[in-house]
């Protein structure tokens, strides 16, 4: 069951992330909550790992993903003009992973194909992620199974719509 799997998540993520004591009991507090509600996989709201340079995000997140047993997906919204790295891609994410998307405050300003930053609002939303309109494809995915994990140095940065859908986790050195 997921209790069962909730304490391994909880476990390797001690062991792998030590210092990411924020993360580790909101995982614990998620997955407890899930296996209450009678769900058999783990998953986990949208998360937002802020933190400075150098204080593990992007490692916390990848001990993650190994830890709930998903695959993990990177994209590194660094320098991202546009959204072309996100939408059009939905379908290769229909099953359960992890997707991690790096620095998403450095992702800038919108362009013709949209703001990465606009185009995860949709994503992210549980309702719509049931039935995200993939443009690629032209057709209504279920994109609902992802644990959502971007990164951050600077929350400020971070627009406030996009930061009301995420669980804001502090990652120290």
């Amino acid at each position: 069951g997921i209790g069962r799997r909730a304490n391994e998540v909880e476990a390797v993520l001690e062991q792998g992330a030590p210092w990411a004591t924020g993360l580790i009991e909101h995982v614990r507090r998620e997955l407890r909550l899930r296996e209450r509600m009678g769900h058999r996989y783990p998953h986990l709201r949208p998360l937002l790992l802020v933190g400075p340079p150098g204080s593990g995000k992007t490692v916390v997140a990848s001990t993650l993903a190994h830890a709930m047993g998903l695959p993990i997906d990177r994209i590194d919204a660094g320098g991202l003009s546009d959204n072309r790295d996100l939408a059009g891609t939905a379908a290769g994410w229909s099953t359960a992973l992890l997707l991690l998307v790096d620095e998403i405050e450095k992702s800038v300003g919108k362009s013709v194909n949209g703001s990465a930053q606009d185009t995860l609002l949709g994503m992210t939303e549980p309702g719509t992620a049931s039935s995200y309109f993939d443009t690629g494809l032209r057709a209504k995915v279920d994109i609902s199974n992802i644990t959502w994990v971007m990164t951050a140095n600077d929350l400020s940065a971070v627009p406030k719509p996009l930061k009301s859908r995420l669980a804001v986790i502090r990652v120290d050195r």
